[in-house]
Formats: structure tokens, C-alpha cells, sequence
């Protein structure tokens, strides 16, 4: 079970990695960018505008701004681009532009690799998501004059499946995580893991006041009280069910379905059904049951909700409560540190390849006025393995 739910996560891995890549593209193509080259990767040149299409919509922000600025009619009189603005400006810029160009070297060396071990992408797969990227494209208007040609997405698509085919080389499932290792992770970072006391609690409702839907108009539900008294009484005297009479009797449409169970995000699938009490925002369902055991259930009290303008008696019952500590190690956490771990180990392994990729290949930095020349350090492209102080390349000129 481990080593097919392993290929199905290095799979998924790779194809979320293509479709984040692929959105990220198109972000936006600016065709008015400077053009000129910054290095070459063996053959391939790589030009300022291929660095900066990987920077996210940060750098459009960053050169609007400064557009903004130069446009200005007051620009050289009233308005400069002083060296306090320039430095700001750089400070943002250049650690993106930086990030950016490592990762066009990589794409560009795993390209190479590609091609020279034949690894090519279904053409199925490759139709559709170049059809899927144009669809998406159309919808932002971003397509042809406006931005990307067909050509172009034909292009980055191939581009973006093949890297990712080939980064798949790096998850093996001889390298999956063994428990030991997870444990260990586990143990090692239990400070992550710990959660506060909480409790499960359902809630059933009967609204005070009934809003005919048709004609708006609210009336007051004179036997409110009744039913929830009675309710009470069927399940603290004769033992029924509280989250089957939540079903069938409470008017919090939100948790009726669940049995009246109460959720802090219902939206999410993985939401912690223990509800953190300090965090807890009705004050009137805290204190109903803050003294409850474990299948005891409230006394009637009145409960607020809708922004403080809804009033229904409500009844509350904690089916269990939870004392504050580390989480267990349970299945859906286990899974979520194998994933992490594998993560990390296909990561490691593509840096020991981008190593020897590097050293076996000529990258060159442009010198300005010189053209290629430069050989690029390898402390550029793995800067958390530096000294303190490395000759870096700079940025390309603004």
C-alpha cells in the first residue's frame, strides 16, 4: 500500500509542479521588457525577459511603479528617482530577480538532460493541457496580441511537462521514508505537533423567530421553548440520540446535517473537530458547557448567533474532550511527514544532480560592454552553502 500510495505522490507531485509553473507563466507577459542577455547555459542563451517572466507578478508591480514615476509630468522637477527610491527599489527586485535566474539555469540544464536521455511527454496529455492553457488564457485575455501567442504556449507547456517528467527521476521508491524515519521527524519536531485542549460538542437549535422565505415576513415561534425543553427531556430522560433529534429537530441548517456537530471551518474536509474553547466565539454555548462531562447535555439557554440579531434556545452536548498535548501520530499526520520527507529527499537529490550539472557545463555570466566571459560561482546557485561574503552576480541593468 505504501509503495503505490508513494508512486501515486511522486506522480501528483510532479503534475501539481507543471500546473503551478504553467499558471505561474501566465501571470502576465509584458512584450515591452528589455531584452538583453544576462548569461548562457552551454548553448542556450537566457535573456533578462526569461528571468523575469519567472518572478511572479512582483515585478510588474515594481516596474509600474517606477513607470508610474517617469511618466509623470513633474519628473525631473518636483518628482525624482533618488537613490533612497532606487536602493528600496533594489532591495525588492533583485533577491526575486536572483531567485528567478537560478531556477531558468536549472530548467534550462534539465532540459538539456531531457533531450540528450530522449525523455519526451504523452502527446495526449500534451494536447490537452496546451488546450487547457490557451482556455485560460482566452478567459484573462492574455492570448495573441494582448499576450502569449499559440506558439508560445505550445512551447512553455512542452517545456514545463518535460521538466517535470524528468524531475520525477528523482523520487525513487527505494528512497521512500520508513517509519523509523518518520517517527523520528516526529519526534524531532514535536513542538510542531502541539495542540491545544478542546472539545467535541454538537448543538441543537430552535429558532425564536420564523422568516416566511416567500414574503420576508418574521414571526415569533411561540412553542420554541417547549420543543427544546421536550427535546431535552427525550434525550437526558429516555436516551435518545442527540445528533439523530439534531437531524431531524434543530433549525441550525449549517450543522444539521453533521448531527448538530459543531465545526470551526466546515469548509475543510481535514478540520479539526475539537474546538479550542479560548478561541471559540459564542460566549452563551462556552458557558453551557464548560462543566460538562463527556455525554452530559446542557441545561436550555439562549443562544445568540447571526450577528448578534437571531435569539433561539438551544441545548448543547459534549461527546468528548481532549486534554492539551501533542498530537498523535495518527494516519492522515503520518502521511502528511512521509510526504514531507520524500519531499526532501527528491529535493536532495536534485541538488546533488544540479551540482554535478554545473560543474560539468559552461554557464556564463554576461560582462557588460564584454558580452559572455564570466564563469558563474557555484555559490550563486546554492547560496546557503556560501561563506559570509560572495562575489555574486548582480542584477541585470535597471
Amino acid at each position: 500500500m505504501i509503495r503505490f500510495r508513494y508512486v501515486c505522490i511522486v506522480v501528483v507531485f510532479a503534475l501539481a509542479w507543471n500546473v503551478c509553473r504553467a499558471h505561474a507563466a501566465e501571470e502576465g507577459h509584458v512584450l515591452g521588457l528589455d531584452n538583453e542577455l544576462v548569461c548562457r547555459v552551454n548553448t542556450d542563451p537566457i535573456s533578462r525577459r526569461d528571468i523575469e517572466e519567472r518572478m511572479g507578478t512582483k515585478v510588474y508591480e515594481l516596474r509600474a511603479q517606477k513607470a508610474a514615476i517617469e511618466r509623470d509630468p513633474r519628473f525631473n522637477v518636483d518628482l525624482e528617482w533618488s537613490k533612497a527610491v532606487q536602493e528600496k527599489w533594489d532591495s525588492e527586485y533583485i533577491p526575486l530577480f536572483r531567485q528567478a535566474w537560478r531556477d531558468v539555469v536549472r530548467d534550462r540544464l534539465i532540459m538539456q538532460a531531457a533531450k540528450i536521455e530522449k525523455i519526451t511527454v504523452d502527446d495526449k496529455d500534451y494536447e490537452k493541457e496546451v488546450q487547457a492553457t490557451i482556455d485560460r488564457l482566452k478567459e484573462r485575455n492574455l492570448l495573441n496580441a494582448n499576450g502569449y501567442t499559440v506558439g508560445e504556449v505550445q512551447r512553455l507547456v512542452r517545456e514545463n511537462m518535460t521538466i517535470g517528467r524528468y524531475r520525477g527521476k528523482f523520487g525513487s521508491i527505494i528512497d521512500q521514508p520508513s517509519r523509523p524515519e518518520v517517527e523520528k521527524y516526529y519526534n524531532e519536531n514535536i513542538s510542531r505537533y502541539q495542540r491545544k485542549a478542546g472539545v467535541k460538542l454538537r448543538l441543537i437549535r430552535v429558532d425564536r423567530y420564523v422568516t416566511n422565505t416567500l414574503t420576508g415576513v418574521q414571526t415569533v415561534n411561540e412553542k420554541a421553548l417547549e420543543k427544546i425543553e421536550d427535546l431535552r427531556t427525550n434525550i437526558v430522560d429516555y436516551g435518545a440520540s442527540f445528533a439523530e433529534l439534531a437531524k431531524a429537530s434543530s433549525d441550525d441548517l449549517e450543522s444539521k446535517g453533521r448531527g448538530g456537530l459543531v465545526l470551526l471551518d466546515a469548509t475543510n474536509p481535514l478540520c479539526d473537530p475539537f474546538i479550542d474553547l479560548e478561541s471559540f466565539k459564542n460566549p452563551q454555548l462556552v458557558n453551557a458547557i464548560r462543566n460538562l462531562k463527556p455525554a452530559e447535555t446542557s441545561k436550555v439557554f439562549e443562544y445568540v448567533w447571526g450577528n448578534e440579531t437571531q435569539r433561539s434556545w438551544a441545548i448543547a452536548q459534549v461527546e468528548e474532550r481532549r486534554e492539551a498535548g501533542p498530537a498523535p501520530l495518527d494516519g492522515k499526520r503520518y502521511e502528511e511527514i512521509f510526504n514531507e520527507l520524500q519531499r526532501q529527499k527528491s529535493s536532495k537529490k536534485e541538488d546533488e544532480w544540479f551540482h554535478k550539472a554545473i560543474q560539468t557545463s559552461m554557464i556564463e555570466e554576461v560582462v557588460t560592454g564584454k558580452g559572455f566571459g564570466k564563469p558563474m560561482p557555484m555559490d550563486f546557485f546554492f547560496p546557503n552553502d556560501a561563506p559570509a561574503k560572495t562575489n555574486e552576480p548582480k542584477a541585470a541593468p535597471k
